[in-house]
């Protein structure tokens, strides 16, 4: 939902608790934006990255990542589990990664600086300089904020309703630890003293005599002020009965009201386990793409563009690139279920062909639904008047696209620059022309 948002929105700490009913930020996500709200503004712009990233990977296919837009009141394609959820957190990782780093080496971060010199030495034909972007503070900064949104709870309820034991991707409580030292009593060098014996008698048959008399004394006073207080009580408690038992009553609806919907609300905060593993692993799998996409890029120094000097560092390329390698993920991804194994749970693969899956593969709980009608219960809005290809046999194609519906076509206009020429010296003129073309939409 960041997408949405600007600049100059960040310009404070407190705008980190106003993004919470704004944006959707849990809790983690609050107290990272509140130690670092210098990194927001290029937060932002990877969730702006992220949007126009996927719908321009996914234009010709039935979902075409208009769901994103929604955020953070997301529909059930992105929340049951599905594969298009699996693909929307590792762009949203990797997208966080790629531009914080590339904010380092920019110099518009404090936080950060370059990256660190690689340890590979040279090949002899250049060396290791200038400023690379900083992948391992970007990817750290992701991991904080992006998983802090699957840690929303502490303590996950098992199918018992009792509290599960903590598994290692649930958010541990944070505990006050200091460093200051104890402070310890002075303890006196022991002495062995014996008193004796008749003054000891006399002085514990002394204080026994005394104590008896101040339980009379005492006793005697309570009971006086017991029955005075008790007459005075019990005509100012039949007066309060009838004025508080309206009250009482409407304070009962009202406390009972208040805790239905507090537990609506826990109730609709409450993640599948197994989603929120599926998660992590597929926004871990967006980092790691970021960190393998690293490539070195060189500039030569010396007289008239001769190379006599290359100086070489490591840099990130488009994140197009990165975003297309996670299309080719989602492609192949592997369906898991969840399996218990003591106190852990455990993802696997569903299918028993495929003995498991890697570090780089995306995953994915449920199974995505076709996209053909408007489904609002999965998430669907169909492909009804969507744009397709009447000569491709593929996905953006009409046959595919339209579902076996049909399509109808229909002739567009467009005017276009024509007939250019180039005159000396030195500028171009060009005609106005106008073109028609075929435009196909499903039915």
């Amino acid at each position: 939902s960041l997408h949405r948002g600007g600049y100059e929105r960040w310009s404070h700490s407190r705008s980190c608790k106003n993004a919470r009913p704004v944006y959707g930020f849990t809790r983690g996500q609050t107290r990272t934006c509140r130690g670092q709200v210098e990194v927001m503004p290029h937060v932002t712009h990877a969730a702006t990255t992220t949007v126009t990233t996927c719908q321009r990977i996914f234009h010709s296919r039935r979902w075409n990542c208009s769901s994103v837009l929604n955020a953070p009141n997301l529909s059930p394609d992105l929340t049951m589990g599905t594969r298009e959820q699996a693909v929307v957190h590792a762009l949203s990782s990797a997208a966080v990664t790629w531009a914080v780093s590339r904010a380092c080496s920019q110099g518009t971060l404090v936080l950060c600086g370059c990256g660190r010199v690689p340890q590979e030495p040279p090949n002899g034909h250049f060396k290791w300089g200038g400023c690379g972007d900083n992948v391992r503070f970007g990817a750290a900064f992701a991991r904080d904020f992006i998983d802090a949104r699957n840690t929303r709870n502490n303590r996950l309820k098992g199918r018992q309703g009792r509290a599960a034991p903590r598994q290692q991707w649930e958010e541990l409580p944070e505990e006050d630890w200091t460093n200051s030292t104890r402070h310890s009593r002075e303890v006196l060098p022991y002495t062995h003293t014996v008193p004796h014996l008749t003054n000891l008698q006399t002085t514990n048959a002394g204080r026994r005599s005394k104590s008896r008399a101040r339980r009379k004394d005492v006793g005697s006073s309570s009971r006086t002020r017991r029955k005075d207080s008790s007459s005075s009580s019990g005509r100012t408690r039949e007066r309060r009965k009838d004025s508080s038992s309206s009250g009482n009553s409407l304070a009962r609806v009202s406390h009972l009201r208040s805790r239905k919907k507090s537990r609506r609300k826990n109730e609709k905060r409450q993640q599948n386990p197994a989603i929120t593993l599926m998660n992590h692993h597929n926004n871990r799998v967006g980092r790691r793409v970021v960190k393998a996409s690293l490539s070195t890029q060189c500039k030569c120094h010396g007289v008239s563009g001769s190379c006599n000097i290359k100086t070489c560092w490591k840099a990130l390329p488009n994140f197009i690139e990165a975003a297309e390698r996670l299309y080719r993920g989602y492609l192949s991804g592997v369906e898991v279920r969840e399996v218990t194994a003591g106190p852990r749970l455990r993802l696997l693969p569903a299918s028993p062909a495929v003995s498991r899956f890697s570090r780089d593969d995306l995953i994915y709980v449920t199974k995505s639904p076709d996209y053909c009608h408007p489904e609002p219960r999965v998430g669907s809005l169909g492909t009804g008047g969507r744009r397709c290809n009447a000569s491709s046999t593929g996905v953006d194609g009409c046959g595919v696209m339209c579902c076996g519906r049909g399509y109808t076509s229909h002739a567009q206009r467009t005017h276009q620059r024509c007939h250019c020429k180039y005159h000396w010296c030195c500028y171009v003129t060009c005609q106005t022309c106008a073109v028609w073309y075929d435009v196909h939409t499903c039915n």
